[in-house]
């Protein structure tokens, strides 16, 4: 289960990625795109409702805008490092640690070194 901890390590330093990739402060208003400062500091990604994105688009847009993601990698990153330090990760699916990783690891299951034993069922 500690290669578990590590692919969560590298899948959410992969999602950490692609949000700082999306604060270059880039506007591109014929795509649908624009930037502008944040109050938090950086910028904040602005979808032109109208032009290219539906209002309910541009929610979603809004609501997953790269701040959030960063705030989001680094929780679950305080939350892989709590469990871990108390709790080690272990091939008992059901101590509180490995349930919690394996959860984690659901939004994941589409990146490379998924393991079909990390599966949920629901």
């Amino acid at each position: 289960m500690t290669d578990l901890t590590a692919w969560l390590l590298e899948c959410i330093a992969a999602d950490e990625a692609a949000a700082r990739a999306a604060f270059s402060g880039q506007c591109d208003p014929e795509e649908g795109w624009g930037a502008e400062p944040s109050v938090s500091g950086g910028w904040t990604i602005i979808p032109h409702v109208g032009i290219i994105h539906e209002e309910v688009q541009a929610r979603h847009v809004e609501t997953w805008d790269p701040v959030r993601a960063l705030a989001e990698c680094a929780a679950k990153r305080a939350i892989l490092a709590e469990i871990t330090r108390f709790l080690p990760l272990c091939l008992d699916p059901v101590t509180p640690a490995t349930v919690v990783a394996l959860a984690m690891a659901q939004p994941y299951t589409d990146r490379p070194g998924w393991d079909p034993e990390w599966r949920v069922e629901p």
